[in-house]
């Protein structure tokens, strides 16, 4: 008899939802070290209800489901249906009944006055069996969204913690740490074979750059000079040679003038191999060679123009069209260019000289806007919105004329001429067959949204699609199955752009939101490469695998690399039980490091050579959160799950006798006071504590801050405190020990920081400045003046994710932060980037901090501790590694060509 994990019970006006809720229940996938089953099979009735009574099914289906999410909403509490699904259940259940309660809109009932009784959210049986119900808030959502991404992901996790009956932070950190695995060992790998390259390389031009050094010096002021006359000459032209000129004047003449020349163009380069710019129009149509040494773009007036690959050198332009030239498509074989025109005409050229061939008017009262052909080009499929053309090249009439009920938006033909696929004003797709003589069709149904790209794999076996809502699917050909797809996750906004390689291994996507992202289609797993486009109209994956060519809506032609990556961390030690790292902290003299994980392991290592090793402190029972040093070195103070703080006396080998802090709530940082051994504990209940290590009997301090608490920090004085918020406040506090009544006083209304949650807080180093950090949405770096918590200049916007942790070096000149999978080091005086370092694991789950001076920092990410070099040798194999140095001339050519590096630009390396 089937039986189901949770029973959905809400009003139908809240059926976006509950539909929503729904689909991502049963496509979780339980983690392991989590009891419980695999999938989660969740009951709606409108999906699930089969024939007979209604009374009855209802009652058998709530017997056989073990929870009971109720969508709480105005709606659900004037709902009949509702009222009587819960006290079936609870009915039925007993004293062993889940009822876990979904605040989808209005208010708890509790907190309703007189005049808001209409928007009272509870029902009334809800509120019969729960005296108070405890909801999980997912207020706000909006038909599109996800239940279990973005500003949702902490209810979700909420949610997922009651159906599997544990603790929110096990199957979140279970979760997450699946999701890292496989990322990790494709990156593990790839590093190693980088630092392998790099040390071969670096030894021989090192030698070289010994014997030529009084010219070398010479040339650098020359690479220099030739760098800003490139700049002169073209806006975003000749980025390459631009990097290496920088490259090799910085090593010929290592200068804090050809350092910062460098740091510049290593920024401006990132990724990007090259890019162009040119005055396009509206649509940027793309094409490729076979052989990826040359491409076609289009833009709005006609005009078709042939260059080379990756440099962009022009080669040739093709004679004009009668209008706009919308679609581009090459066969495999190189030996037909054809394109579809706004004013409905087909046009065909032959590349082997360039001639043209012919055109053909298909509409007179469209463009055709989606155009593809088979490997010979033979086949040419055309559509202009009323339905796709069909026309054999050997003929002049057309072969077969395919319309769908709907107006026909986009086709597309296989390779091999087999399979032509359509798509109109909605989610459905149709595939025909040419290798029947009836030409069988059959239609895919299942997307999210309406279909705006179509692409088949190379060797005709998959169908990609795409969606306005940025749903990606891959559609076996051969399936028996209309519904059958495999679900590319990773995409939220408007894809125009699908492309395969050559081998139908990786697939690429671009869009509206300028985001280029790859996927594994062997694993179905989203490759992380972080590329960014700018309103991508078109892609292409050159036959080599190694770079992708995207053309964008404001004119620029990208090709990036994607071989290029940057593991520049160290793996210092790592935990031998393969934990994630939460905590990281660092003893103000550099003596000691210690690092947390979620089995509730301590590490304690020397910062200095001549210390003795530390043997592991488990600390806690649960995860550890967080770490801290007291200013002495003395005290290790150890927090995390279950609101459980010890402190390890690092004088006399031995933990402290001290009693739980008396909550259940999580604590998510601890932080000592810099002149005394007062210790603040601050955690998602939002209260913040002090206690006095030497007497623990019971907090010194105690304030009820509202909002669970992220972050928190003692100025340099120690009468200051600075705590960050899930809300996205920042609060300022004072703290006086000697105070008879309430040592811990706000001292000034808290700031709206952040649009959400203000991951971290930091004091500068003379505790007259504050940073603060976004964590999710509001991806940003802000800074507040003490004591007055005015913002000082406008905000850092950051690129690439929130900001989960920040760290301030020794000096106070420089400010680390944790920037999706990345860390950003900026100079605090003027908030320019210095570096920007990868690292060889897949997320942070740590902490980040600097290592006794400005130029070295250690990181806690997935279960190693990494150390970070960001002096100027670093900097500089940063900027190799970037320009594709540091290997041998054979790997040069083929990353570059034979014009583009030679050999000895990235002499000196280390």
């Amino acid at each position: 008899m089937r039986t189901y994990q949770a029973f959905i019970s809400y009003s139908r006006l809240d059926i976006a939802f509950a539909e929503a809720l729904e689909k991502a229940l049963e496509r979780f996938r339980k983690p392991a070290g989590v009891s419980g089953p695999i999938r989660l099979d969740a009951f709606r009735d409108t999906n699930d209800f089969g024939s007979g009574d209604y009374q009855t099914v209802l009652l058998a289906n709530l017997a056989r489901s073990t929870a009971l999410i109720v969508v709480c909403s105005p709606n659900a509490r004037a709902s009949v249906f509702v009222n009587d699904e819960i006290r079936h259940f609870i009915r039925i259940h007993g004293s062993r009944a889940v009822v876990i309660p979904i605040l989808l809109a209005g208010i708890p009932n509790n907190e309703a006055s007189v005049d808001r009784a209409d928007d009272m959210a509870f029902p009334q049986a809800l509120c019969d069996a729960m005296t108070m119900p405890l909801a999980i808030d997912y207020r706000n959502f909006s038909v599109g969204e996800k239940v279990n991404k973005g500003r949702f992901e902490t209810p979700w996790y909420m949610l997922l913690a009651d159906l599997y009956g544990v603790a929110r932070s096990v199957i979140e950190q279970r979760d997450r740490k699946r999701q890292v695995l496989n990322r990790n060992r494709w990156i593990a790998g790839l590093s190693a074979m980088v630092v392998a390259f790099a040390v071969v390389a670096g030894w021989a031009v090192n030698r070289q750059i010994l014997a030529n050094r009084q010219t070398d010096i010479a040339k650098a002021r020359e690479r220099i000079a030739q760098g800003a006359r490139l700049v002169a000459e073209s806006r975003s032209a000749n980025n390459l040679e631009r990097l290496q000129y920088a490259i090799e004047a910085e090593v010929r003449d290592p200068a804090n003038s050809t350092r910062a020349n460098l740091i510049a163009q290593v920024e401006h380069y990132w990724y990007v191999e090259r890019a162009w710019w040119e005055p396009l129009g509206i649509w940027h149509p793309l094409a490729t060679s076979s052989n990826g040494s040359w491409m076609v773009t289009a833009d709005g007036d006609g005009k078709v123009g042939i260059r080379s690959l990756p440099r962009g050198d022009p080669i040739r332009q093709l004679p004009e069209a009668t209008e706009a030239v919308v679609s581009l498509a090459l066969s495999a074989n190189d030996m037909s260019l054809v394109a579809g025109g706004a004013d409905g005409s087909v046009f065909v050229w032959n590349p082997l000289d360039w001639h043209f061939v012919e055109s053909k008017r298909i509409v007179t009262d469209g463009s055709i806007t989606s155009i593809s052909t088979n490997s010979d080009g033979g086949l040419i499929v055309a559509d202009a919105g009323s339905g796709p053309t069909l026309w054999r090249r050997s003929g002049n009439g057309h072969l077969a004329t395919y319309g769908n009920d709907a107006d026909v938006g986009m086709s597309t033909v296989s390779r091999d001429g087999r399979w032509v696929a359509t798509a109109g004003d909605g989610p459905e797709i149709t595939l025909r067959d040419l290798g029947t003589r009836a030409g069988t069709t059959r239609t895919l149904g299942g997307s999210d949204g309406w279909i705006t790209a179509l692409r088949f794999a190379p060797d005709g076996r998959y169908l990609a699609s795409a969606t306005d809502s940025g749903d990606i699917r891959l559609w076996p050909t051969d399936a028996k199955s209309t519904k059958s797809s495999i679900s590319l996750i990773g995409t939220y906004d408007l894809v125009r752009a699908l492309a395969f390689d050559q081998h139908g291994r990786m697939l690429a996507s671009g869009g509206r939101d300028g985001a280029i992202r790859l996927w594994d289609l062997q694993t179905a797993k989203e490759l992380d490469f972080g590329l960014k486009g700018q309103n991508v109209h078109d892609i292409s994956i050159l036959p080599d695998g190694n770079r992708l060519v995207a053309t964008g809506a404001d004119g620029d032609v990208i090709v990036w690399n994607l071989s290029i990556e940057h593991p520049l961390g160290e793996v210092w030690y790592s935990h031998s039980n393969e934990a994630q790292i939460y905590g990281l902290a660092i003893s103000a003299d550099g003596r000691w490091l210690a690092s947390g994980d979620e089995s509730g392991l301590v590490r304690i290592k020397a910062g200095r050579a001549g210390l003795a090793e530390r043997q592991p402190w488990k600390a806690l029972p649960k995860a550890v959160r967080s770490v801290a040093f007291s200013s002495d070195a003395r005290f290790l103070a150890a927090a995390g799950d279950g609101g459980h703080v010890r402190v390890f006396d690092m004088v006399e080998n031995r933990v402290l006798q001290v009693a739980e802090t008396g909550r259940s709530a999580d604590v998510l940082k601890v932080a000592f006071c810099p002149s005394t051994n007062y210790l603040a504990v601050a955690g998602d209940d939002g209260i913040l504590k002090v206690w006095d290590v030497d007497r623990w009997q019971k907090p010194l301090a105690e304030i009820e801050i509202g909002s669970p608490l992220l972050s928190a920090e003692f100025d340099k004085t120690g009468t200051r405190l600075v705590v960050s918020r899930r809300d996205g406040r920042v609060s300022l506090l004072a703290f006086d020990p000697t105070a008879l009544t309430d040592p811990l006083q706000l001292l000034a209304t808290s700031i709206e920081a952040h649009a959400d949650a203000a991951g971290s807080v930091k004091f500068s180093v003379d505790s007259q400045m504050i940073v603060s950090a976004g964590y999710t949405q509001d991806s940003s770096l802000r800074f507040w003046d003490v004591p007055g918590v005015q913002p000082i200049g406008g905000p850092l916007l950051v690129k690439r994710g929130g900001v989960s942790r920040i760290a301030i070096s020794p000096s106070g000149k420089r400010v680390a932060m944790i920037e999706g999978l990345q860390i950003v080091i900026l100079e605090l005086g003027t908030r320019e980037i210095v570096a920007r370092l990868k690292v060889p694991s897949s997320g942070f789950g740590g902490d980040i901090a600097f290592l006794g001076d400005d130029d070295h920092l250690v990181a806690a990410t997935g279960g190693d501790v990494l150390k970070f070099d960001i002096s100027r040798d670093n900097v500089l194999r940063v900027a190799c590694t970037k320009a594709g140095g540091a290997f041998s001339p054979q790997k040069l050519r083929a990353l570059f060509g034979d014009d583009g590096v030679s050999s000895d630009r990235c002499v000196g390396m280390p």
